[in-house]
């Protein structure tokens, strides 16, 4: 964040520092128990993706998440 390094790019985009000035308040991230985080990641990912295109309402693709996620975290 130091002006030598990216002063000039940071006075070019000033809305790239709001995310700058929140690292200090980044946690990581616990993720899903069990064994099948990465495929529940993807899956509402392509929840999300169905919704964003309209081939889905976000209230059906919220219930297909939560089954879905469900599922994934109780097998």
């Amino acid at each position: 964040m130091e002006p030598d390094y990216l002063g000039a790019f940071n006075e070019a985009h000033p809305n790239w520092m709001a995310s700058m000035k929140q690292v200090s308040r980044a946690e990581p991230s616990e993720g899903y128990p069990g064994n099948n985080g990465v495929e529940i990641w993807r899956t509402q990912r392509d929840i999300i993706g169905a919704v964003m295109r309209g081939d889905e309402t976000p209230e059906d693709g919220l219930a297909e998440m939560v089954e879905v996620t469900d599922g994934l975290i109780a097998r």
